[in-house]
């Protein structure tokens, strides 16, 4: 009786929809004025908008055949229940504690419901199964008037959507203006791993690491990495070119897929991070109620390839990133919102968490393999991977001949949607190889949920039991993992614009004050706090301003220590030396900065030499208490070997960095040379040169060089962890670097390394020289050896700029938005900790910005219920206080008596600094209480909305989107998203058929025809037909009647809706 069903879809228009049919349903042939039963249940659902009263008989098992006959109401909450009296009611309430009690609720929220029709002889209409998350059951009538009058009011409730910020979720697709014909916008060459094309001379690609195999079952296809030329056209077409010959290999249709089928690999996939991943993921796609029938491929058939996906391989990090913002534009965008939701109130999702692996222990089974060669038991080799909708998107490296395996790696991921379970696998790779394979063998798993992710529970080291993945109820071990998250809803740009322009002519001084403040320094996480500021700033091309603004605040702490010094004749090298040396905004910003702009050289420059170093595994130990051999003679040997080894390596780093001083990213040099002038006019007229440019040498070699030499791993400089051995040569190395840095030779503390003091002495001028070159105090004519993507000239992206400004800004994919939206929450926590009142806004940014780890899901509402209608805005003026109402003001009062802007910046003087924060701080609350009111109504169930509801357009456009499958499973597929491509059949058609569908059975609806028609069925009699249009324009047009048209004076016609409405 049953079938598959799917989630109701209701997005956000999208273009491209089919016409309107505009016919009935079709029933039999008797049955000639059928447009009457389509018309009676449009005029139900705009004039009852799901209120339902009559007499139905209804059971919870239909196998239990135990009728009962009651009237059955379905109330304005969408709640179905027993119609009763007041009195009823009032002598019910003397009973009963509990409102569901007391109107006998059946169930309790309908929105979402499935509907399924399913016949049953002798009965004149179908019985109604109406299934929820919580429960089942089915209804049935005896006449057809009350079966049609049944339908609309589920129908109704049905199109809304069901509680949880998640479900709100909408599919977009951007609209481009037609331009004619499509034009060349981005050509790259790149390696592709994908299906082999056939017919055609490719050159495979060997030496090249295949991608994890998918956990879903798919088509075998015959796949490789080749070469390929992109041409990405203007109309969203990606043309992959063969190079010998410029003919057509395969031509992808990007606005099929969605902005979460477009993902930046993880480096750990294939050991580098400038991978893309595009495809169709039909686990996601199942989760969001969409068609998982689309070809990727739009020159050859689906049946020809396996896999709907592609690896794209980039030359340049740049070119990545150019590459993922452009096909990104054109894919559809995932937002949630409601329906007639205006455009500015609309929420998109960023869900990102970082998972920590950090160990696993099998110590409890035996999972040696038998090596065949050696006839010997041998431990081992394991490594984990996580994958989610079936996909691996992340994996550890392998660690051999243990049973016990030590990773601690992290993997950052960032999603517009909700995850499905994100599982985590444990891996055996072949003991003799110890490289990744389709291949091997899955032992277990464990399984992480998106409510376990935004839980605290797994906030620390947390160690879960990993089950065999045939026998689930047996324990293969534990695995020790860590989940940071974060759960941020942005607005779309448009509601930013005051707020960024504040922040783009404000006094920077100012900034720094507020930061710095006691209120925020004690709630907040430094490192993420230092991050937020810094993309800001990044991104609207002030990061030098916030600099300069950071070292002045920093200088000031020391100002008066100093001056006492200078007084007493005192020295203050002591303080200049631990300058810049702890964990504050500054460092953590400039160390963030610098490794972001300077990773590319860090690879070039130094990474070949680690590369090699941990390659050779040996250990250049120098301290003789490390090395464990009796004979002194010999110790001597192996210490003085090492010496050489260590001292070729040493020389070999110094080298390298110091010849590559004009190959040192300009943006890091611009950071030093601000360090050293302020540094030179704090200590004026103080001759000792030396003690500045340690200063400054000791902070880029701290904050630069060295934490990539002890940690290579963690820079992605090399697959797997560094051995023992090769860890200790790193960290000699680094304790030589550190000292030549600050010209400081060893001394008794550490003996053995006082052998290295020659060296130290050998390049002291070497690295004077080197200061003065980076810090552009002299003119640096060494030749450039590196070869940069920073000297490369990136392509102007010409896509529509409204979409561009909602995508990560380049370069680095600096989501600003979201960034804006974490220090919007920055400003309303501070609030809160000075008194005011508590927001329901918890999440901000990654490791949960706030110390307070109390971040979870956004709860609906349980007093009351707020109406889709409280979402509904005019378009933002220029100051965001017009958009809210009377009360909001009102919490605001203080704000605005001590600063009134007038919304234009130019009348404000940058001397006023202090208005400007002011300013600031009412702009982000206004903006943290509209996000902190839409979440809060989206987290619950939708509920119909006068301004969209109850229109001659939405119940007709509602009726034309009425789908059924083969089981007669009712689909509702508002914008064409998966029914049609599913193969469903309307409801109402233009043609004739024998299908019986309402009527049940081969009584006819002859009974039906002569019914008579009401004023209201007479009046979308007379509109209904006249609605010719596309659904997607059509919904469009129901949309911009509901807001409001705007006038000459750009002002909506209807009465202005406010977010927070008075009491």
């Amino acid at each position: 009786m049953g079938g598959i069903q799917v989630n109701i879809s209701v997005p956000s228009p999208v273009g491209g929809m089919s016409p309107l049919d505009g016919s009935p349903l079709l029933t039999n042939g008797n049955f000639k004025t059928q447009p009457t039963i389509k018309n009676q249940v449009i005029s139900m659902i705009q004039t009852k908008r799901g209120l339902f009263r009559g007499e139905v008989q209804w059971c919870s098992n239909l196998s239990l055949n135990d009728w009962r006959t009651h009237y059955l109401a379905i109330n304005e909450t969408g709640e179905l229940c027993h119609a009763v009296s007041k009195e009823s009611v009032a002598d019910l309430q003397k009973t009963a504690q509990s409102a569901s009690t007391s109107n006998g609720a059946i169930i309790k929220h309908l929105q979402s419901c499935k509907l399924q029709l399913i016949d049953e002889v002798g009965l004149e209409c179908s019985i109604i199964k109406v299934e929820t998350y919580y429960n089942t059951i089915y209804l049935r009538v005896t006449d057809h008037s009350t079966f049609l009058e049944l339908l609309s009011a589920l129908l109704f409730w049905k199109s809304l959507k069901d509680r949880g910020i998640f479900n709100k979720c909408s599919v977009v697709q951007p609209i481009f203006p037609n331009q004619g014909k499509p034009v060349d916008l981005l050509v790259c060459q790149f390696n592709i791993y994908g299906p082999i094309p056939r017919n055609k001379h490719v050159h495979l690609l060997e030496n090249y690491l295949p991608p994890p195999e998918p956990h879903i079952s798919h088509n075998k296809a015959d796949e490789g990495w080749f070469s390929a030329m992109g041409r990405l056209k203007s109309d969203g077409t990606l043309d992959l070119l063969l190079q010998s010959d410029g003919s057509l290999l395969y031509s992808i249709n990007i606005p099929l897929l969605l902005r979460s089928e477009i993902q930046i690999l993880d480096s750990s996939i294939f050991q580098n991070d400038n991978y893309l991943f595009l495809g169709i993921i039909p686990a996601l796609r199942n989760q969001l109620g969409l068609s998982t029938n689309d070809t990727l491929f739009s020159n050859i058939s689906r049946s020809q390839v396996g896999l709907q996906r592609f690896f794209l391989q980039f030359p340049l990090r740049i070119d990545l990133e150019d590459w993922y913002v452009a096909l990104s534009s054109y894919a559809k965008l995932e937002m949630v919102s409601l329906i007639g939701t205006d455009k500015s109130n609309e929420l998109r999702i960023s869900n990102r968490f970082k998972i920590s692996i950090l160990e696993a222990d099998f110590s409890g089974i035996n999972l040696s393999k038998m090596n065949a060669e050696t006839a010997k038991q041998e431990p081992p080799s394991l490594y984990a991977e996580v994958s989610i909708w079936g996909y691996p998107w992340a994996r550890t490296s392998i660690v051999s001949s243990s049973n016990s395996p030590f990773w601690r790696e992290e993997f950052n991921f960032n999603f517009s949607v909700k995850t499905s379970p994100v599982c985590i696998c444990i891996r055996q790779a072949d003991t003799a190889n110890s490289v990744y394979h389709s291949s091997d063998k899955i032992l277990g798993h464990i399984e992480v949920t998106q409510e376990m992710i935004n839980e605290t529970t797994l906030n620390v080291e947390t160690r879960l039991p990993i089950f065999d993945a045939e026998n689930k109820h047996f324990q293969l071990g534990t695995i020790c993992i860590k989940i940071d998250s974060s759960l941020n809803f942005v607005l779309p740009s448009i509601n930013f614009t005051k707020f960024e322009s504040i922040l783009s002519a404000m006094d920077l001084k100012s900034m720094t004050e507020y930061v710095y403040d006691p209120s925020i320094s004690d709630i907040l996480k430094l490192e993420d706090l230092s991050i937020v500021f810094l993309d800001i700033f990044q991104a609207i091309e002030r990061e030098n301003d916030w600099f300069h603004a950071l070292i002045d605040k920093e200088m000031s702490k020391i100002d008066d220590s100093v001056l006492k010094n200078n007084n007493n004749n005192l020295s203050s090298a002591h303080i200049y030396n631990s300058l810049f040396r702890g964990n504050s905004i500054l460092t953590k910003s400039v160390e963030k900065y610098c490794y972001r702009i300077g990773q590319e050289y860090l690879d070039k420059a130094i990474g070949n030499i680690l590369r090699r170093i941990i390659k050779s595994g040996k250990c250049l130990e120098l301290d003789p208490n490390r090395i464990k051999e009796s004979d002194a003679g010999k110790k001597q040997q192996i210490l003085d070997e090492n010496f050489q080894n260590f001292s070729r390596c040493i020389e070999h780093l110094w080298r390298r960095i110091y010849l590559t001083s004009n190959d040192l990213p300009s943006g890091v040099k611009d950071q030093l040379k601000i360090f050293r002038k302020k540094l030179e006019i704090m200590r004026h007229g103080d001759d000792d040169v030396r003690s500045t440019i340690n200063c400054i040498s000791g902070f880029l070699f701290l904050r630069f060089f060295c934490p990539v030499i002890l940690n290579p791993k963690l820079f992605n400089m090399v697959e797997n962890h560094p051995s023992e051995a090769s860890r200790r040569t790193l960290t000699l190395l680094t304790k030589v670097l550190l000292n030549l840095s600050t010209l400081t030779p060893f001394g008794q503390k550490e003996p053995w390394m006082i052998r290295m003091n020659d060296f130290i002495s050998a390049h002291e001028e070497e690295l004077l020289d080197y200061m003065d070159k980076v810090t552009e105090k002299k003119l640096d004519f060494s030749p450039k050896c590196l070869k940069l993507s920073d000297s490369v000239a990136r392509p102007k992206l010409t896509m529509n700029k409204s979409i561009l400004k909602e995508l990560p800004s380049n370069p680095f994919l600096i989501d600003k938005y979201l960034r804006e939206t974490e220090l919007i929450s920055v400003f309303a926590m501070t609030k809160q900790n000075v008194g005011l009142p508590e927001s329901r806004s918890r999440s901000i940014s990654m490791n949960r910005l706030s110390k307070d780890t109390s971040a979870t899901l956004p709860t609906s509402p349980t007093d009351e219920r707020i109406k889709i209608g409280e979402l509904e805005f005019e378009k933002l003026s220029e100051n965001n206080a017009e958009v809210f109402g009377d009360d909001l003001m009102k919490f605001l009062a203080d704000e605005e008596n001590e600063s009134k802007g007038n919304g234009k910046l130019n009348s404000v003087s940058p001397k006023e600094s202090r208005d400007l924060v002011k300013n600031l701080e009412q702009e982000a609350s206004l903006l943290h209480h509209k996000i902190d009111h839409l979440t809060h109504v989206l987290s619950d169930y939708e509920f119909p909305s006068d301004i969209i509801i109850g229109k001659a357009e939405f119940a007709d456009f509602l009726i034309e989107s009425l789908y059924f499958d083969k089981d007669k499973n009712l689909k509702i597929d508002l914008h064409d998203t998966f029914a049609k491509k599913e193969g469903l059949k309307r409801v109402f058609t233009n043609t004739s058929s024998n299908i019986k569908f309402f009527n049940n059975g081969s009584q006819s609806l002859n009974d039906l025809n002569s019914m008579s028609q009401s004023e209201d069925e007479k009046i979308i009699n007379q509109s209904v037909p006249k609605l010719r249009h596309s659904k997607s324009r059509k919904f469009s047009q129901i949309v911009r009647k509901a807001a409001g048209e705007p006038n000459q004076d750009g002002k909506g016609t209807n009465k202005f809706l406010r977010l927070f409405k008075k009491s």
